[in-house]
């Protein structure tokens, strides 16, 4: 949905300046730009799936839990910057 994605794009070159080695960043972007796509095409059969078996509302009962999940690890799991990362090994 264009109302609240539209940080997502420029967020990616951000994230990945942090996180990316400079000779790696185009690769890892176009991977992540890519995954935007491929999630739209599987959430696509995902939701035709869901709306016949399940009815129409369990489409955003689902989708609402996933992204809810999301948000929980991402928020425990991800940091600022490798160097506050507690999982990257130092040595």
């Amino acid at each position: 949905h264009p109302t609240y994605q539209g940080v997502t794009f420029p967020a990616m070159h951000a994230l990945w300046s942090r996180w990316a080695p400079p000779l790696e960043r185009s690769k890892l972007v176009t991977i992540a730009y890519s995954g935007s796509y491929f999630g739209t095409v599987v959430s696509m059969g995902v939701c035709g799936l869901l709306a016949e078996h399940l009815g129409w509302a369990s489409i955003f009962y689902v989708s609402g839990t996933f992204a809810l999940l999301w948000w929980v690890l991402w928020f425990v799991l991800v940091k600022e910057s490798p160097q506050e990362d507690r999982f990257i090994d130092r040595s």
